[in-house]
């Protein structure tokens, strides 16, 4: 069983972004018999839709293999995103939360931000695979998280 995250800038410049992000899914299950996919709830962005397309058609492609869904949500949501998954019908196998929720619980309070950074964070340390949409050359937290996943 290996595990695979992502880490992704918001900003797409690369017009085969989704081709790319989908064929380094693909090539990962061609490699894995069981793979688990961590996606996170609260960034939603073209690179993890393709990465989601990916999931779906190494589904189809490896019927024989087996392919998990994780999302990963702030503490305390779990069963409203449950419940929403199950609504929609959506393939998702799993809800989890890795890191405790903030006290600051606004979307754009400072703890709703460590929280995601710290759950970043786990999700490198906790993976055998990153799937990265990163500019090196931009200095921000998530190229500084991919530098730190290269150690680890």
């Amino acid at each position: 069983m290996a595990i695979c995250s992502f880490l992704v800038h918001s900003e797409v410049y690369d017009r085969n972004m989704a081709q790319r992000a989908e064929e380094a899914v693909l090539g990962l299950a061609e490699r894995e018999d069981e793979l688990h996919f961590l996606f996170p709830a609260h960034q939603k962005n073209p690179f993890h839709l393709a990465c989601w397309q990916g999931v779906q058609a190494a589904k189809e492609k490896f019927p024989e293999k087996k392919f998990f869904v994780q999302l990963m949500v702030a503490e305390g949501e779990e069963s409203l995103f449950e419940t929403w998954i199950k609504e929609r019908g959506l393939p998702i196998d799993r809800v989890i939360a890795p890191v405790r929720q903030p006290s600051d619980r606004s979307k754009l309070g400072r703890g709703f931000i460590a929280m995601l950074r710290e759950r970043a964070r786990w999700a490198v340390q906790n993976s055998d695979y990153m799937i990265c949409y990163l500019y090196e050359e931009f200095e921000s937290p998530k190229t500084n998280l991919y530098k730190y996943g290269q150690c680890a």
